[in-house]
C-alpha cells in the first residue's frame, strides 16, 4: 500500500534579522504501491518547502525510484524540479553490481546551479553567488569495496565536469575499515583533488568510529565519532584548512524499536570561521502485518 512520512520544523541555517517568526520548513514522501509485475521496484513522490520570514526560500518536488535486480544488482534514480525556477535542479542516476566478495557502483549527477541554489541572500550558503552563474555540473562516480568477515576495502573516483571549463576536477580516494560485533566499526579514508583551479586543490584525511552495543549502564548504548580533515595547495580567505568533526552517542528502547540520539558536530573552512551545531534525534519504528 502506500507509506507516507512528513516533516515539520524550524530551518537553522537561515539569517535571523527578524528571529524565528515566519520561518518554517515543511514537507512529505508519499512512497507509492509497487506494481504487480515489479514487485521490487519502489516508486515516490516527495515534496519540500522552506519559508524565511513568511518569504518562500526554496520550494521543491522530487519523484525517485528504486528497482531491485536479479543477482543482487540495483538500480536508483532521482530527479528535483523547483517550483520557484520552475526547472529541473539536479538528476541523479546509481546503479550497484556485486560480484561474490565484490561491489562495483557508477553514479551520475546533474545540478542545474540557476535552479539547485535557488534560495535568497537570506540563507546562509556560500555558494548562492552560482545561481546566477547559468552554469551545469556533471559528476560522474565510480567506486570498488571487498567486504571479507572482519574488514572491507574500497577505492573511489569522482570526476567534476563543470560547464565552466576552468573548474573541472577529480578526486581519487582509498578507504579501509575494520569491524566488529553488531555494527561497530573503525576506519579511514585518504583522497586528493586535483583540479584546474588552484583554489580547489587538497589533500582528504578522514576518520571514524562506531560502537555499537556498548553494555553502560544497562542500556544498550551506540556512539559514533568521525573527523575529516582537508588541507588546499592554496589559501583562500587567508585560510588553507577546513575541518569537520561529529561526536553522538544514543540509546535504544522497546526492543530496538525507538531510537533517541544526540549529536555534536563542529566545522570551520575557509567561508565561515567556525559553526558548532547540536541536534536530538528520535525515530520510532512500528511494524504492522510482520512488515517495517
Amino acid at each position: 500500500g502506500f507509506r507516507v512520512s512528513g516533516f515539520a520544523g524550524l530551518p537553522v541555517s537561515l539569517e535571523g534579522d527578524n528571529g524565528t517568526g515566519g520561518d518554517l520548513a515543511v514537507g512529505g514522501r508519499v512512497a507509492l504501491p509497487s506494481p504487480a509485475a515489479a514487485k521490487n521496484l519502489d516508486l515516490a513522490l516527495s515534496y519540500k518547502e522552506v519559508i524565511s520570514d513568511s518569504h518562500r526560500d526554496t520550494e521543491d518536488a522530487t519523484a525517485d525510484l528504486s528497482w531491485g535486480l536479479p543477482g543482487g544488482a540495483f538500480f536508483s534514480g532521482r530527479s528535483t524540479w523547483s517550483l520557484k525556477t520552475s526547472g529541473f535542479s539536479e538528476h541523479d542516476l546509481r546503479f550497484v553490481l556485486p560480484v561474490e566478495a565484490d561491489r562495483y557502483q557508477a553514479a551520475f549527477t546533474r545540478i542545474s546551479y540557476d535552479d539547485f541554489f535557488a534560495a535568497d541572500d537570506k540563507t546562509a550558503n556560500p555558494f548562492l553567488f552560482l545561481k546566477d552563474s547559468g552554469a551545469t555540473l556533471n559528476l560522474y562516480q565510480g567506486s570498488w569495496s571487498r567486504s571479507g568477515e572482519t574488514a572491507e576495502l574500497g577505492a573511489r573516483i569522482k570526476y567534476y565536469d563543470n560547464s565552466n571549463a576552468a573548474r573541472d576536477a577529480w578526486y581519487a580516494g582509498i578507504r579501509a575499515s575494520l569491524h566488529g560485533e553488531d555494527l561497530s566499526q573503525v576506519g579511514g579514508e585518504a583522497g586528493r583533488m586535483e583540479s584546474d583551479d588552484a583554489r580547489s586543490r587538497f589533500t582528504l584525511l578522514r576518520l571514524f568510529v562506531f560502537a555499537d552495543r556498548l553494555p553502560l549502564a544497562g542500556l544498550p548504548l551506540f556512539a559514533s565519532a568521525d573527523a575529516v580533515y582537508a588541507l588546499y595547495d592554496e589559501k583562500i580567505n587567508g585560510e588553507d584548512y577546513s575541518l569537520f568533526a561529529s561526536i553522538g552517542c544514543g540509546a535504544r528502547f522497546l526492543d530496538d524499536a525507538l531510537e533517541v540520539k544526540v549529536s555534536g558536530d563542529y566545522s570551520v573552512d575557509p567561508y565561515y570561521t567556525s559553526d558548532l551545531k547540536t541536534t536530538l534525534c528520535a525515530v520510532y519504528r512500528w511494524q504492522q502485518g510482520g512488515e517495517e
